[in-house]
Parts: C-alpha cells; sequence; structure tokens
C-alpha cells in the first residue's frame, strides 16, 4: 500500500509542480557541499545526468514517502498500540487473550482514546522520517553509487541499505517516544503521556545518548528492510520476466 501510493505521489505533475520552488532548499544545499567534498577527495566521481536528476527530485521523492507511511500509520495506528500494550501486560491480563484483551480496552476506555490517539502523533512523525528517507533518499543514493553505469543489484542494495539505515537511526528518538506513550497507558494512566514530556524526561535524565538507546538494532532493522525489500524485487522481477 505504501510502495504504491509513494509511487503515485512521487510521480504526480500536481506534487511537483507545488514542490517546484524558486529557491533551493538548505538540505539540498548542504548535500551539494558534501557531494562537492566527496569529488574533491575523489570518493565519488563525476555524477550522472540521473543522479542530477534525483537530487533535484529530493523533496519530492521525500515528501512522498512521508506522506504515504504517515497515512498508513494514522489508520492502522489502533493495532500498533493494542500491540504494545498487549506485550508488556502481566501475566493475568495477557491470559486472556488478545481478542478479549483489545475488547476490554475498547469498551472502558474507548476505541480512540484507548487505542487509536496514544502516540499516534509521534509514530506518524517517527515513520515520516525513517520512511520519507528511506524511499526518498535512495534513488539519489543509487544514482551517485552507479556513477553514470547500468544500475545494477549492489548499486539498489547498497542505497536501500543505507538510505533505510540513516533514516531509522535519525527517528530513534520519535520511536521511543512513541513507544513510551503507548506503554504509559498499560501502566493504569488517565492520560496517556505526553510526546514531548517523554522526549524532555528522558532527555533530562539520561542525555543525548538516552533518546539513541537501542538505536543500533533499529538501524539494522532499518537497512535489512529497505535493502531486503529491493532483492526480494529484483528476484521476483528476473523470476517473472
Amino acid at each position: 500500500r505504501e510502495e504504491c501510493c509513494y509511487g503515485f505521489l512521487s510521480q504526480s505533475n500536481v506534487l511537483k509542480q507545488s514542490l517546484a520552488c524558486r529557491y533551493t532548499s538548505p538540505l539540498f544545499r548542504h548535500l551539494q557541499r558534501i557531494i562537492s567534498v566527496a569529488r574533491g577527495f575523489g570518493i565519488i566521481s563525476k555524477m550522472s545526468v540521473q543522479a542530477e536528476r534525483s537530487l533535484r527530485e529530493l523533496r519530492l521523492n521525500t515528501l512522498a514517502g512521508s506522506i504515504c507511511t504517515a497515512t498508513s500509520v494514522a489508520l492502522t495506528n489502533p493495532l500498533d498500540t493494542l500491540r504494545v500494550r498487549w506485550q508488556i501486560s502481566g501475566n493475568n491480563v495477557s491470559s486472556q487473550g488478545l481478542i478479549r484483551f483489545g475488547t476490554r480496552i475498547i469498551r472502558t476506555e474507548g476505541l480512540f482514546q484507548g487505542l487509536w490517539f496514544p502516540g499516534c502523533a509521534i509514530h506518524m512523525a517517527a515513520v515520516s522520517v525513517s520512511s520519507g528517507i528511506r524511499l526518498g533518499f535512495y534513488p539519489a543514493i543509487r544514482d551517485i553509487l552507479a556513477a553514470g553505469e547500468t544500475k545494477n543489484a549492489v548499486h539498489m542494495g547498497s542505497a536501500g541499505f543505507i538510505a533505510g539505515a540513516i533514516g531509522f537511526w535519525l527517528a530513534n528518538p520519535l520511536f521511543q517516544a512513541k513507544i513510551r506513550v503507548q506503554a504509559s497507558m498499560a501502566n493504569g494512566s488517565a492520560k496517556p503521556l505526553g510526546a514531548s514530556t517523554s522526549l524532555r524526561n528522558t532527555l533530562k535524565s539520561e542525555g543525548i545518548l538516552g533518546l539513541y538507546r537501542g538505536s543500533g538494532i533499529l538501524m539494522a532493522r532499518g537497512a535489512l528492510l529497505s535493502s531486503g525489500r529491493i532483492a526480494i524485487s529484483l528476484h521476483l522481477w528476473s523470476v517473472t520476466f
């Protein structure tokens, strides 16, 4: 669902026109500087026309990926909240069965207050960063690695691995806050912990490193998710055609 929506939005002329700003975004300017330095050290050779085009469409691809994944999360957040609350519940509660557990939450707390709203906004923000970067930066990284050559599985897999790892690493504080917000409901709190409050508490008690606890595991997940998706797609393409 996310991939199809992303493909539609990334090719949408309306969205392209809306992003056809007269100025260059700061992010794009920073990327140009990094690429210039890499060229100077010989890390990256002269970019191909396709790579230049992918960089120009970076904002479009990132925004399309963010919109699609955030929309998906907004629709499915009740299932994620139910999963988190179920996993951290005690044996007495989990022995009731998942369906009865979810039904009791809806009956006592309501569908929206008990399952839909907790952590929804911060979850949407987290996937907007992680998957937006994963989907948006992939074409640019792939074409830079290809350096004008015909794109192959190594270029695609490496680009997916890098984009996935970076996206999920940057989003780690948001994913962590999302879990804490959802878990606060399971601890008997009448009102879920606010996402900003969770981030402030973690930063105050544990510092910056606390925000990135578990980031290595999340990076591995994002890298394998992105590169694995590409590998499976290439395999199915070769088998089908």
